[in-house]
């Protein structure tokens, strides 16, 4: 197209056609900048763990909490590596954007459960500052206009060679929260312990929840697209 135009008006058009040229280029990343952030974010690999809630439905009775009128469907149990999580959702309350629809019950883990299908967790770019800032620093040295896309290649590539069955999950068990937007007060979640993250059926929103480790209760968060 831009030889065409070029040959009909000339080279008034070469300063934009750089200039667009240059906005569709996708970032060049260096191959030993990613195994340089492959290792230097070693350190922060987590184990997490897929999981299925049509898998671990068992039953249908409600929260023990509030009165019965308000009280959650129960949805699973989920077996974090330190705890056995009841979780109650309503699905259309959530949907409905209500702000009491769901309530995790957290009890000590049973030894005897054991988790299947484990996997491996990096956090989010823009969590790296927060976990690590002279890390957010060494990556954004070895590239200065696309430290992100540097990181992400980084992290896919480790992710995938670590375990030939580390296949993305929306739902997810410790590890880190993969969020969907990046509007996290980071302050916030900082004290807080990371439990799981639950994609809503037939829905773009995505459930976060947290444990205060001072009092064992839970927080949760939720984001849609």
């Amino acid at each position: 197209m831009w030889k065409y135009l070029e040959k009909h008006w000339g080279n008034v058009l070469s300063y934009y056609e750089q200039l667009m040229r240059t906005r569709d280029k996708v970032p060049r990343i260096n191959d030993s900048a990613i195994e340089e952030v492959i290792e230097l974010i070693r350190p922060l690999l987590l184990t997490s763990y897929p999981f299925s809630v049509d898998k671990l439905l068992n039953g249908s009775h409600l929260s023990h909490t509030g009165k019965e009128i308000n009280r959650l469907p129960y949805l699973a149990t989920l077996h974090h590596p330190d705890y056995n999580l009841d979780v109650y959702l309503l699905t259309k309350a959530v949907k409905q954007s209500s702000k009491d629809f769901m309530e995790v019950n957290v009890s000590q883990v049973d030894n005897s459960v054991k988790i299947a299908n484990e996997n491996y967790s990096l956090p989010m770019w823009e969590a790296i500052i927060h976990i690590n800032p002279e890390l957010h620093h060494k990556i954004v040295a070895l590239s200065p206009n696309h430290p992100w896309t540097l990181y992400r290649e980084a992290k896919n590539k480790m992710l995938s060679t670590k375990s030939q069955n580390n296949q993305p999950s929306s739902n997810q068990l410790a590890g880190y929260p993969q969020w969907l937007i990046n509007d996290v007060d980071y302050r916030i979640i900082k004290p807080l312990k990371f439990l799981f993250q639950y994609q809503v059926p037939d829905s773009d929103i995505m459930i976060y929840c947290f444990l205060d480790p001072k009092n064992l209760e839970t927080i949760h968060f939720k984001q849609s697209l």
